[in-house]
């Protein structure tokens, strides 16, 4: 089995989620979308969509969330067992209602417009070049950017924005109430539907809204704290996003597309201090990374560069908590001055 997947991928969190809980060995292949891996040919002839993640298992190829849970789900139940092998509708009804929340809107409503802007105009550059690349596949292609244009609109209606927050809020409401009747959201036993809802409190907490979203709800407040002790939440969240190793995380993915991908014309500029104190949070190891950066330090475009590619980074992964920090100790320097 053959799990394509990036860890800040919503999705792919819900679907390693359900493996790692299962036990059930994969081969674990992970795809940068902040360097336009997924848009490459190899990768898009699997799945047009060219969305995250994609299960394949022998000649069987699975690109849908949820039909990858239930697959999961169906392998791991002794096939003597028919009828536990079926999700039953209560279990179902949770996994539609958690997947029916869009998180894509709900990350990109809370990044400033003009980052939303870059990030938009980064992913159709990556679509046309691979247009380029790929003739055969044009027509799939120009599909993924009609679908970036259309996701520019969308996010210029502020009734979608708050149709989104709605939507969480009443998703959250909903597990509030089923958790004052049991600790799980499907019962009694840690469930599929559990793996599937863990990613949404993640991503609340990485856009640093739990105040508002999870600790103003008790019952939610302390399932959250407890599942995050499982050790399959150690392996795909908290090992990237605990703590300050979610910065790290964000930061050496940020030098590896530096170092890999090309630039052409990108101008949001970047000071010099603030990529020394880049290369001081994220330990270089890599020689080439390394000789890379001491390049950036003095080369003014190459600082150029690094500016856009953090903000696509950061854009992607629905956080600027790192580069906040950064510049909350750089407006504290000039406050002492």
């Amino acid at each position: 089995m053959q799990l394509y997947h990036h860890p800040y991928s919503l999705d792919s969190q819900k679907v390693r989620l359900a493996l790692e809980e299962r036990e059930i060995d994969y081969i674990s292949y992970r795809v940068n979308p902040l360097k336009g891996k997924n848009m490459d040919s190899s990768f898009f002839r699997m799945n047009p969509s060219a969305k995250l993640p994609l299960l394949k298992n022998g000649g069987t190829i699975i690109y849908d969330t949820l039909d990858m849970i239930q697959y999961i789900h169906r392998i791991n139940v002794s096939s003597f067992d028919s009828q536990a092998a079926v999700l039953d509708d209560k279990a179902l009804e949770w996994m539609r209602k958690i997947q029916g929340w869009n998180p894509k809107v709900f990350t990109l409503s809370h990044v400033p417009e003009k980052y939303r802007l870059f990030v938009s105009t980064f992913i159709r550059r990556v679509v046309m070049a691979r247009m380029a690349e790929s003739p055969d596949l044009a027509s799939m292609y120009r599909s993924r950017l009609q679908s970036a244009y259309d996701t520019e609109e969308i996010l210029k209606d502020p009734d979608v924005m708050k149709q989104s927050e709605d939507q969480l809020v009443r998703l959250l409401d909903d597990a509030e109430q089923q958790l004052t009747e049991a600790p799980y959201l499907a019962g009694q036993e840690y469930s599929v539907v559990d793996s599937m809802f863990i990613p949404v409190l993640a991503r609340i907490e990485l856009l640093n809204l739990e105040d508002k979203y999870i600790n103003c709800r008790p019952k939610i407040a302390g399932y959250w704290k407890h599942v995050k002790c499982r050790p399959s939440y150690v392996v795909v969240i908290g090992k990237y996003f605990s703590g300050w190793r979610k910065y790290k995380t964000l930061l050496s993915t940020v030098i590896m597309t530096l170092n890999e991908v090309p630039v052409s014309s990108f101008n949001y500029g970047i000071t010099t201090n603030t990529v020394k104190q880049l290369q001081f949070m994220v330990p270089l190891q890599n020689c080439k990374v390394s000789a890379f950066m001491n390049i950036s330090l003095t080369d003014p475009f190459v600082c150029t560069r690094a500016r856009s590619y953090a903000f696509v980074s950061f854009c992607l992964c629905g956080s600027f908590l790192a580069l906040k920090h950064l510049q909350l100790e750089q407006n504290q320097r000039r406050q002492r001055f």
